[in-house]
């Protein structure tokens, strides 16, 4: 089996390493078997057949097993094992890798030994601390997101440890090829994956867990969703205000909110106050309604532009008006459609068309089939407007004044974000349970709340049917709340509950006429949809975030250039591209260096009973 020539470079680099000279057999002392004294007549010289271990007949045991020195066995054990669990290993799982390497009581090999004791030519104790101290260099490589270089170390330290077993493979391609491969297939049983070291040559390549211990597709990702529209928007203001970003399963990522997804980098999964993260959609305020306003001179400009179509259009005029009046929504607007298709001379003739509703369906049509081009030309449309006298001035309505007048703030990053900032519930609008929870449930303080937490994602089928339920006892407690009194909102009062965590809150609604029973099963129910598992956790930093900051993206293959630009502009290169809902959510596998997880996952409901312990 020949060896790649990163691998050659590797492991010449790694042996001339570890062994700088050619080691020197060392005479081997005579050995004595198990319960022999010097004199006693071996069952062969008696002539009895030779069914036994070869040394039962010969006392010595073969040179290719030779067990370490217990207490040095059971030191690189103990250092080897902390390692594990510093690479995120539980600590059983831990112990059993490192004894199945070593030797020890817990080893997944007979009688307590090691893969260690299969080596030729042991090195020396300090030479496989050493590779110990690879194996901590590995994790660290890791936690600066080097997966490339942690593999090899936490490689190089595996054969590391048994720097007669590394001689061995270098010279012969092989290392005691039975013996070696039961080890393999015990050791990857604890889901070491050992493999990857090619120290068995007829073994097939397994895939390499990308999060060690977690099953592929159960690890965590931070992703944010937009439209191509929403893109353009975040470069053209600066960045992203107040984004809601999603920590989803890799094998059940979100697919809704837009068909662009950026890929953030794990930090953006700290908790911290101005980085909040929560259990579910916590319903936070959205993106402000942006008011355009053009002036008289930018609006006579703009009708000049598209005069050209206001008479090959049934009722242009009144289009044209439309588009003024509804600037926001202009890329509905059939004006604008219709200069799209003029420019290529493909606008359909009015005149062959009995109805105008008729032409409008057509219009419709062509520019559908060529959506991604027309998104391309919108955004060129609008770049040209300036040049043209058309100045659309953008601003953030703020309310009104005491005396009637309406109040706007210019539609800055700034000021944007200033409109966003806010936590749980602060959409302002009651969805129902989604609400309850989102306000009743503590956020998350640790990013290791989180990663225990990650069996609460589950995927959309289930939760649909998990959000059924809650619906259904939810609208129960509504309608035995409006028996009591049907002159306040049942579902406000719920709210301002699940806000207070007090029952003298309903109370005070109720005026204490709220049965007993019927509180008790409010608590019930409050408590229960804390630990509803959910699709995914949301994270929504405090601040503007750059489009810089994210690490990748997928986009559909009809993706507009200027879109593409964009992401180009910010330094976002590793893009991948999808044509299928199936195909986009298996690429979010090729992100395995922004994935995290930790082993063991916790059960639904843990994470909550962590905090309250916490408390």
């Amino acid at each position: 089996m020949a060896y790649s020539p990163i691998e050659n470079k590797y492991l010449s680099a790694l042996t001339a390493m570890q062994f700088p000279d050619e080691p020197v057999e060392v005479a081997m002392p005579e050995q004595t078997a198990p319960g022999r004294q010097p004199g006693d007549v071996l069952l062969a010289e008696a002539g009895i057949s030779r069914g036994m271990p070869e040394q039962a007949y010969t006392g010595r045991y073969p040179d290719t097993i030779k067990a370490i020195e217990p207490t040095v066995r059971q030191r690189l054990a103990d250092f080897l094992q902390s390692k594990f669990v510093d690479l995120g290993m539980d600590q059983y799982k831990a112990r059993k890798n490192a004894q199945t390497l070593i030797g020890g009581p817990s080893s997944n090999l007979p009688l307590d030994i090691g893969l260690a004791d299969f080596a030729p030519y042991l090195g020396t104790t300090m030479q496989m601390e050493e590779s110990g101290q690879m194996l901590g260099d590995a994790v660290s490589s890791a936690k600066r997101g080097d997966y490339g270089t942690a593999a090899l170390q936490t490689g190089g330290a595996a054969v590391g440890l048994v720097p007669g077993a590394l001689s061995t493979i270098k010279a012969t391609k092989q290392l005691a090829p039975k013996a070696a491969e039961m080890t393999v297939n015990m050791l990857e049983k604890t889901g070491l994956p050992v493999r990857g070291l090619n120290i068995v040559e007829s073994a097939p390549q397994l895939a390499i867990d990308r999060v060690p211990g977690v099953k592929p597709g159960d690890e965590l990702i931070v992703q944010h969703n937009l439209t191509a529209a929403n893109l353009l928007k975040a470069d053209k203001l600066g960045g992203l205000p107040v984004p809601s970003l999603a920590i989803s399963k890799v094998g059940a990522p979100l697919q809704n909110f837009g068909e662009i997804t950026l890929i953030a980098p794990t930090e953006m999964a700290t908790p911290t106050a101005q980085n909040p993260v929560f259990r579910s959609d916590a319903y936070t305020p959205r993106f402000p309604t942006i008011n355009y306003s053009i002036d008289t001179k930018g609006e006579k400009s703009l009708r000049t532009m598209l005069s050209d179509v206001a008479k090959k259009l049934p009722g242009g005029d009144y289009e044209i008006d439309r588009l003024l009046n509804n600037w926001n929504d202009r890329k509905y607007s059939d004006a604008l459609k219709a200069k799209f298709l003029d420019e290529r001379n493909e606008l359909p003739n009015k005149a062959d068309f009995k109805e105008s509703w008729e032409f409008n369906s057509e219009l419709n049509n062509l520019v559908g089939q060529r959506d991604a081009e027309y998104q391309d030309w919108l955004a060129k449309f609008d770049e040209s407007l300036p040049d043209n006298g058309v100045k659309v001035k953008e601003r953030i309505f703020k309310g009104y004044t005491y005396s009637g007048n309406r109040r706007y703030a210019e539609a800055t990053l700034d000021n944007i974000v200033k409109e966003m900032k806010g936590g749980a519930g602060g959409e302002n609008f009651n969805y129902g349970v989604g609400n309850l929870r989102a306000v009743a449930t503590p956020k998350f303080r640790t990013l290791n709340q989180i990663k225990v937490s990650r069996s609460n994602i589950v995927d959309r089928d289930k939760m649909e049917s998990i959000k059924n339920q809650a619906q259904e006892a939810y609208i129960d407690l509504l309608n035995r709340m409006r028996s009591i009194d049907k002159n306040y909102s049942s579902e406000d009062a719920l709210l301002e509950f699940a806000q207070s965590k007090r029952m003298s809150t309903l109370d005070r609604i109720y005026e204490n006429k709220l049965p007993n029973e019927l509180k008790a099963d409010i608590g019930i129910f409050l408590n229960k949809i804390q630990e509803l598992p959910t699709e995914y956790f949301e994270i929504k930093p405090q601040r503007a975030v750059s489009l810089e900051e994210f690490k990748g993206a997928i986009i559909p293959k009809d993706t507009p250039q200027k879109a593409r630009d964009v992401l180009k502009k910010a330094g976002i290169t590793e893009v991948y591209e999808y044509s299928t809902p199936e195909e986009r959510k298996g690429l979010f596998d090729k992100f395995g260096k922004e994935m995290f997880a930790t082993m063991p996952a916790a059960p639904i409901g843990a994470a909550t009973m962590q905090d309250k312990e916490q408390k």
